[in-house]
């Protein structure tokens, strides 16, 4: 009987998590300017780089191709990503908010895998509503050198896929660091500066590729490593493979945590 009431407040918990995340001020403020400044970006820049790659212009960066033009901006957006995450965690250590929900929902394993959800759902959909849409406006500036004519190819839909998907990877690893850490500012700090230098990183040692930062890249525009650094290149199978490992590796820990230490941290 337990389990077939807590298999049925299910749903109910993952959208009461949901509400939660995107009542956060910071949250959707987070989101609402990733969304402009990476959108906004990438369009204003899709007619210089366009007109970069019709004369080779040698200030280009290396790998960049038409397929390509506006995922450079996906690294901008991962700011906000990875505030969101981080934020989405450490907001239970606020106040006593963890103390709360636990009240509202003792069983901690269910609550956990509810806020990764959530955070997942989340992040997901703000993936959806803005990747597309700055590929696309890039590729409307890029005139007759544009890869979409009509159709949309399927490589340029699993760029798109795999921006997503390293985009819900960092929310991800955000959210465990701030389980683990129980604050923001040690988490915000440690991955922006990560995500930010992983690819002067790989001037000392091509093993940095393994960082989620450098191989979540790969996923979707492999030319913006590669193109500089020629030995990082994992192939995209490595690169799914160690994205996920940080990733369910991460999660898994902070989630041990989360179900097995006190309440107020």
């Amino acid at each position: 009987m337990t389990t077939l009431v807590d298999t049925a407040r299910t749903p109910s918990l993952f959208r009461a998590e949901l509400t939660k995340l995107v009542t956060l001020r910071s949250v959707w403020i987070t989101a609402a300017l990733t969304w402009l400044i990476v959108v906004l970006v990438g369009w204003s820049q899709a007619g210089p780089v366009g007109e970069a790659l019709r004369t080779n212009d040698p200030g280009l960066a290396p790998g960049a191709s038409p397929e390509t033009v506006g995922f450079d901006w996906v690294a901008l957006g991962l700011i906000g990503i990875i505030v969101i995450g981080v934020i989405s965690a450490s907001s239970e250590y606020v106040s006593g908010q963890l103390r709360t929900s636990l009240v509202a929902a003792p069983n901690r394993e269910r609550l956990y895998l509810a806020k990764c959800t959530a955070l997942t759902a989340f992040v997901t959909l703000l993936g959806l509503v803005t990747i597309p849409l700055l590929s696309l406006l890039s590729q409307s500036g890029l005139g007759e050198l544009s890869v979409v004519n009509g159709t949309v190819p399927a490589s340029l839909i699993l760029r798109w896929v795999g921006a997503i998907a390293f985009w819900d990877a960092i929310a991800l690893i955000g959210f465990a660091l701030g389980i683990l850490l129980k604050q923001t500012l040690i988490p915000l700090f440690a991955l922006i500066v990560v995500s930010q230098l992983s690819l002067m990183l790989l001037l000392l040692t091509p093993a940095f590729a393994y960082l989620p930062t450098v191989a979540g890249v790969l996923l979707f525009d492999p030319g913006l490593v590669t193109g500089s650094y020629p030995a990082a290149d994992l192939g995209a199978l490595t690169a799914a493979i160690v994205t996920f490992t940080w990733t369910a590796g991460l999660v898994g820990f902070a989630g041990f945590k989360f179900s097995t230490r006190d309440a107020r941290g």
